[in-house]
């Protein structure tokens, strides 16, 4: 994935200003100083740092070019300028800048052998002011990536510094996950601290598959927050919340990374009522029906699911088929009682546009289309085409025969969907 790159640079000579005598300049000068304008986030000495210059050297002009070149590709900048004046032998340079913002968070995911404090103390030799996030800029990364090489190196730890671009599904935003690979450190044993005996059997039994494979810090917090989260959730605690996780290097009996999730559990919830908003199509008591669940009984997450399940389906068969709904939990600690909100979004009611079938022949085409009940305009129902094959074409064809599949067609404009029935040949 190639990121954006913004810190568009600008090499422009503002000035060369000479107070010798006329006469040819020299080919190399001595630094005199480093100057920057429109910093605020770095000093001075972090500009300078990062450009490779460095008070007394002896540098060219093309040395200095160079110099701001690297700052426009370091990605820390939106645009660099320089200038320079010369007085005999030596040379001052003035860099204008414009910084770049800093908005991307960033994950060390497997560098278990140090703590993140060491890693970000490392980082910031390259990276001047680094505090966990970065610019969304293209040079950016490799200057982290240059740094963990290095720290790896200085304990001649193998493996190779590596990036990954990380776009969170529902937010849209960015992220930057940084590794180690070839060889990245394996996930031997996954402890569960805090945990209840029954609790624990069941995390170790749907975490099985993260053993073995390569250790992730991001892994094992996504898994925290959705497949383990949903054992809490079914039992109904609420307030249940996972550590982040915590590695270490070859404890006993473990060749690998053994790594530690700590749980604060809480305590079980009961289901009290749900709160409906957003519906119109069936009323509140239509939709408690449909959720089923009784109040005073656990509040269960895989029996509110099935409920919204319920409910989506009763909205297809009268023609809402993009409806959605959410519950959020309302917890009384007092109680130990959970009233759920449920926001319904109904969206636009869909209806009955065409039906054609492919496969069969004419006469057999409208024996089948005279059997379809569902008129053209009519509010369209999303299980009518499924009941219509089992019901009505089934019994017609030779036992063992494939069923036709139905594929609809939904117009987002006109809010109608065509319906075609394909027969394999």
């Amino acid at each position: 994935m190639r990121l954006l790159w913004y810190a568009a640079l600008s090499l422009i000579v503002l000035q060369s200003l000479s107070v010798e005598a006329q006469g040819p300049p020299p080919s190399t000068y001595q630094l005199a100083a480093v100057q920057v304008t429109g910093a605020k986030r770095y000093t001075q000495a972090d500009v300078a740092r990062v450009s490779g210059l460095g008070s007394g050297q002896s540098v060219s002009v093309a040395e200095i070019t160079a110099a701001a070149a690297r700052l426009g590709t370091s990605g820390l900048f939106k645009s660099v300028k320089y200038s320079y004046v010369t007085n005999a032998s030596r040379i001052t340079v003035i860099f204008e800048i414009e910084e770049a913002e800093w908005t991307v968070p960033v994950t060390f995911d497997n560098i278990v052998w140090f703590t993140d404090d060491e890693i970000t103390q490392a980082v910031r030799i390259d990276v001047p002011t680094f505090d966990g996030t970065l610019p969304p800029a293209e040079g950016v990364p490799d200057l982290v990536m240059r740094s963990i090489q290095k720290l790896l190196e200085s304990k001649r730890i193998p493996g190779r510094a590596a990036f990954q671009p990380q776009t969170d599904l529902t937010t849209k935003k960015l992220s930057y996950l940084f590794k180690v690979q070839e060889p990245a450190p394996v996930l031997c044993r996954l402890v569960f601290s805090g945990v209840s005996s029954e609790l624990e059997r069941e995390l170790t039994a749907v975490s099985k598959s993260a053993l073995g494979q390569d250790y992730s810090r991001f892994y094992l917090t996504s898994m925290s927050a959705g497949t383990l989260m949903d054992v809490y959730h079914r039992r109904g605690y609420w307030r249940a919340r996972f550590g982040s996780p915590m590695p270490a290097i070859d404890s006993a009996g473990c060749t690998g990374v053994s790594a530690t999730l700590s749980v604060s559990e809480g305590v079980v919830y009961s289901f009290d009522n749900a709160q409906w908003t957003g519906n119109g199509v069936f009323t509140s008591t239509e939709l408690d029906g449909m959720l089923a669940m009784k109040s005073g009984e656990v509040a269960d997450s895989s029996k509110i699911d099935n409920g919204l399940r319920r409910i989506r389906s009763a909205y297809g068969k009268k023609g809402y088929l993009t409806e959605s709904s959410s519950a959020s939990p309302r917890l009384d600690d007092q109680s130990k009682r959970a009233l759920f909100d449920v926001k319904v979004e109904e969206g636009p009611q869909f209806f009955m546009g065409t039906l054609a079938f492919e496969g069969l022949s004419t006469a057999d085409a409208n024996k089948l289309t005279k059997m379809w009940k569902l008129a053209s305009g009519a509010a369209y129902d999303n299980s009518y085409a499924a009941d219509f094959i089992f019901k009505e074409i089934m019994p017609l064809v030779p036992r063992g025969t494939k069923p036709p599949a139905a594929r609809e067609s939904g117009d987002s404009e006109k809010h109608v969907v065509n319906v075609t029935i394909v027969f394999e040949r």
